[in-house]
């Protein structure tokens, strides 16, 4: 027997979103954290929404400009993944 697919959601902006794609029983829910993105999600309201949704993995998309601390930013967001544009991809310093 064959196990389900994983389906993740993308660019996540709000806990509408994330509490159906919860409940349709998607497993991972990304949000930006790059604030140049017109999707950005502060931490502040990723932790708002986060709170109210139980069962995903949460996924912290990065742009292609690296933050000097990936360690911080996996922590500070209770990220299970982080997503990273490839491309152009350089790091800040």
């Amino acid at each position: 027997m064959q196990s389900p697919p994983v389906v993740y959601v993308s660019r996540i902006t709000n806990l509408s979103d994330a509490r159906y794609c919860a409940g349709m029983g998607v497993g991972l829910l990304g949000v930006v954290i790059d604030p140049a993105h017109p999707d950005y999600v502060s931490l502040e309201a990723f932790h708002q929404i986060i709170g109210w949704v139980s069962g995903p993995k949460r996924v912290v998309e990065l742009g292609p400009q690296l933050p000097a601390d990936l360690e911080q930013i996996r922590n500070d967001y209770a990220a299970d993944y982080l997503h990273i544009a490839i491309g152009q991809l350089t790091a800040a310093r």
